[in-house]
């Protein structure tokens, strides 16, 4: 049997913006349930991951954090299906109502105190199933910014990587509000409380989202494993999965470096002094998202492969300097941070559009999922172990430098072949002038 097509309503063009900021809006939410459990983890710890070693407690609070990591590839894959075989809408609004869900209901579950062993496997459970809400979210979400306002697709996708970021922002000011504002007797509920209003915000999200329509032509495929969107991917198009890896491995890497890493590297190895720290990185949270959109936006004007090329190609230049720079204590380190987080704009902002432009319609979705989660996955989840191992073993703590120059020149490398592959969105015009003005129109 031949694939079937069905056609439903377009998105209005009146309103893009409307369509942009409602999936970046549940962009936002997600990263903040998603961090919001790292944010508290040292409470969670006590309660669900009991023991008389307060390092074995918080390893194993760390170790189910991972494990959302890990969940992010089933997840994608599996919310991706839904997205190319029945459309994006569905897909992106799943996603949210999983996530929701299990905010609200790992905010209720009984702490090992009342239900022993029972609660630390239901509570692991649920943070295992927001792994699999995010891996579905991001993914459906650029893929229906790009196919609903193809023509200003790159400032969508700035927006929804600058809205995780602000989810970021949010869920630490949440953290503080709710740690100066409850009582000392009831501030063992703060990450409760924190975590029922990211669930409730969430199903809010999901009702907003609920009035959007659908993109343009889905594709559907006749229920054989043939037409598996996945199986479809790798057996045609394992080139554009190995590109969008490399594509996306440099973004993973400089998310996990910045806003994971960078906190205690500097503290606990480099001994800057927290506070100094701690204010540092809170600039860098306002700097990057508005630095992020504003890349988007020139995405629009130029090709993204470029851009991305442009900020890679400086992140393995300046790297093993800029970690020189920290480890000798030079300079001023807000500036470095500030420019730390300018450069990866670059990559942050045009890599979304990038993964969606260079696979086919019928695949997209999952391409996306399959690129960006494998990514986020192996360099995202793993690289505080992986350069907290090599400085232990090398002795060198300017390391994390080397690290990523080495995924930047992958990056390099990869956007080189990008243009072999592109061109499945709309053909991107030769003329700056025309382009812009393509844009103004």
């Amino acid at each position: 049997m031949n694939p079937q097509s069905q056609t439903v309503p377009e998105t209005s063009e009146a309103s893009p913006w409307k369509t942009v900021t409602l999936s970046s809006l549940g962009s936002a939410l997600e990263y903040f349930d998603f961090v919001i459990y790292a944010v508290f983890a040292a409470t969670i710890s006590k309660e669900f991951f009991p023991s008389d070693s307060a390092v074995t407690s918080l390893f194993n609070t760390f170790l189910v954090f991972a494990g959302g990591y890990i969940m992010r590839p089933i997840g994608g894959v599996f919310f991706s299906h839904i997205g190319d075989r029945f459309g994006r809408k569905p897909a992106f609004l799943a996603s949210m109502l999983l996530m929701s869900f299990t905010m609200i209901a790992m905010a209720v579950v009984p702490n090992t105190a009342h239900w022993g062993l029972g609660a630390t496997v239901l509570f692991t459970l649920l943070r295992l199933l927001q792994g699999l809400s995010i891996g579905g979210e991001v993914p459906s979400a650029i893929t229906y910014v790009v196919e609903s306002v193809p023509r200003r697709g790159v400032t969508g996708c700035g927006l929804i990587m600058g809205a995780m970021a602000i989810g970021v922002l949010a869920a630490t000011g949440t953290s503080a509000a709710l740690t100066s504002l409850l009582p000392a007797e009831y501030l063992a509920l703060a990450w409760r409380l924190a975590f029922v209003v990211g669930g409730l915000l969430g199903v809010c999200s999901y009702f907003l989202r609920r009035k959007l329509l659908e993109t343009q032509t889905i594709e559907h495929h006749v229920a054989s494993e043939e037409s598996l969107p996945f199986v479809e991917l790798l057996r045609a198009y394992p080139g554009r999965v190995i590109t969008g890896i490399g594509i996306a491995a440099v973004v993973a890497i400089y998310s996990a470096l910045l806003y994971a890493y960078l906190p205690a590297y500097l503290v606990r190895v480099l001994g800057y002094d927290a506070v100094a720290v701690s204010s540092s990185m809170m600039v860098c949270l306002i700097v990057g998202p508005i630095a992020t959109v504003l890349m988007g936006m020139l995405g629009d004007i130029y090709p993204p492969h470029l851009i991305h090329r442009l900020g890679s190609s400086i992140a393995l230049v300046g790297a093993i300097p800029a970690f020189n720079m920290l480890v000798g204590h030079q300079g001023n380190l807000t500036m470095i941070l500030v420019t730390f987080a300018l450069i990866g704009s670059f990559m942050i902002a045009s890599h979304a559009w990038i993964l969606a432009d260079i696979f086919p319609k019928r695949v997209r979705c999952t391409g996306i999922a399959v690129a960006y989660n494998i990514s986020f996955a192996v360099f995202g989840g793993f690289t505080p172990v992986i350069v907290t191992g090599l400085i232990a073993s090398s002795g060198n703590n300017a390391i994390p430098g080397a690290y990523l120059a080495v995924v930047a020149a992958i990056a390099v490398a990869a956007s080189f072949v990008i243009p072999k592959f592109a061109g499945n969105l709309r053909p991107r015009n030769p003329s700056t002038t025309a382009a812009l003005a393509e844009r103004v129109a």
